[in-house]
């Protein structure tokens, strides 16, 4: 009983400094880099060691947000004020009296497409942040031989020339 019991502890330990051995090597995970970029954008970049992308992906990402609020803001103005000259009604006013219906129509179509493009420029980065995160993860151990050259030597080889012969 008293063997079991120990081969149990030993067993047991073994496992644990495995692990711990493990752990301190800290081999990037490619699946758990992605998901922690999906959760958290950066934190992914950030377990590869690579935190100078982190500052980079976040002020993409904070000038999108600042371009969505601003054009949603013009937008939501334009739209009402179009509504205010196209209702017909005395009491309603129109805060830009220097357009007509065609120009705020113009202005409210304007913002509504840089709000759509503001939204798609977000998810591209939030993506592009995932991929990273992923690829990055991926070529962690790879490594490139610092011997690597290439050497062009042209040559001209007199038998391989070309030889044209004109006849009339």
């Amino acid at each position: 009983m008293i063997r079991l019991i120990t081969f149990t502890f030993l067993l047991f330990s073994f496992e644990i400094i495995a692990q711990s051995k493990a752990d301190s090597l800290k081999i990037p995970l490619a699946s758990k880099a992605t998901k922690m970029s999906a959760i958290l954008p950066g934190l992914g970049q950030v377990y590869n060691r690579q935190i100078w992308k982190a500052p980079i992906i976040y002020a993409g990402m904070a000038s999108f947000i600042v371009s969505i609020r601003n054009n949603h803001k013009a937008y939501i103005d334009y739209k009402s004020a179009y509504q205010y000259e196209s209702d017909d009604d005395p009491s309603t006013v129109n805060p830009y009296p220097q357009y007509d219906k065609t120009g705020l129509a113009l202005f409210r179509d304007a913002y509504r497409r840089n709000l759509d493009l503001s939204v798609i420029g977000l998810t591209f980065v939030y993506i592009l942040n995932i991929v990273d995160a992923n690829v990055s993860a991926h070529l962690y151990y790879f490594r490139l031989n610092k011997n690597l050259e290439i050497s062009l030597k042209p040559s001209l080889e007199p038998s391989k020339l070309l030889c044209l012969k004109f006849q009339f």
